[in-house]
């Protein structure tokens, strides 16, 4: 999710802590594939992902802390 745009942008990424116990308790709130390092790698359509991200983007422990971006 971007934070901001100025003066740098701040991006926040899904936590995967959070999808990993979501998914452990929910298997089947959507299309994924664990890799054998224990990733996820969400394979829902577009519009599924869409839907699952706006079911969830409201919960605080969705997102982790943003990030600043800087170039180099």
């Amino acid at each position: 999710m971007v934070e901001q745009i100025k003066p740098s942008v701040k991006l926040a990424f899904m936590d995967p802590d959070w999808m990993q116990n979501h998914l452990k308790d929910h298997p089947n709130a959507i299309k994924h594939r664990v890799v054998a390092d224990g990733s996820i790698i969400l394979a829902a359509e577009t519009s599924e992902l869409q839907k699952f991200l706006t079911a969830h983007m409201a919960d605080k422990k969705f997102f982790g802390d943003a990030k600043e971006l800087k170039s180099r």
